[in-house]
């Protein structure tokens, strides 16, 4: 479900960002070890973010859980307004321990750089599912982690969902289209391209920017 907002020509904007430079992102300091066994929605729905995190890394809910090398949880400011939503870990954040490893992490970071936003104020990075699997996540995967997501955004009560990449926007929303602002309960969400094929097609940053730009638009009807 969508509501009007402006056209892109009528979204105030400044020149697109190069969304390049020297810094790489530092992967965050692990997560509290976790304690092995299931946890119920309910129990998630009350935890803090100690536990929050420490039952992500020990989830067993779904079998993505015997194909990862680790649960990954969402780093960033744990009262962020930004939400960066990815659809799974990768092979690189399997290995790396942090959500957006790698080059698609550092042109995300300038990503939100370039939008005022950072992970140390402003932006927190998760995933719909926060396991790696060889195989793009299924309705069961994605039920069975929607209670960890839904405890990120309560705890950060973030006033704007960016998804990334196709399958995000559908695997939040059942389906998602650029150019609109959509909503997921009450936050509003805009669907943008994944930073790994903005790497592949540099070409569409401009779109990217657009996006991004509307995302400001959706974030400031929320203050």
């Amino acid at each position: 479900m969508g509501y009007d907002v402006p056209a892109y020509d009528d979204i105030p904007m400044d020149e697109p960002p190069t969304w390049f430079d020297d810094d790489q992102p530092a992967a965050p300091a692990a997560a509290r070890a976790p304690q092995p066994g299931k946890v119920t929605d309910e129990e998630i729905a009350q935890m803090d973010w100690p536990a929050l995190q420490a039952a992500i890394g020990a989830c067993t809910r779904c079998g993505r859980c015997e194909s990862r090398q680790q649960a990954i949880p969402g780093r960033g400011d744990e009262q962020a307004t930004w939400i960066a939503l990815d659809t799974a870990p990768g092979q690189a954040e399997d290995s790396e321990g942090y959500q957006f490893a790698g080059d698609p992490g550092h042109l995300l970071d300038n990503m939100l750089k370039a939008v005022g936003q950072t992970t140390e104020k402003g932006a927190y990075l998760t995933s719909l599912v926060k396991c790696h699997a060889p195989h793009a996540p299924g309705a069961e995967e994605l039920q069975a982690c929607r209670p960890y997501l839904q405890r990120e955004l309560e705890l950060t009560q973030a006033k704007v969902i960016v998804a990334f990449g196709h399958m995000t926007g559908k695997g939040l929303l059942g389906g998602a289209a650029r150019g609109r602002i959509m909503l997921h309960g009450s936050v509003p969400v805009v669907a943008t391209y994944h930073p790994a094929d903005l790497l592949k097609k540099p070409e569409e940053k401009a779109k990217a920017w657009q996006d991004l730009c509307l995302a400001k638009v959706a974030h400031a009807g929320r203050r």
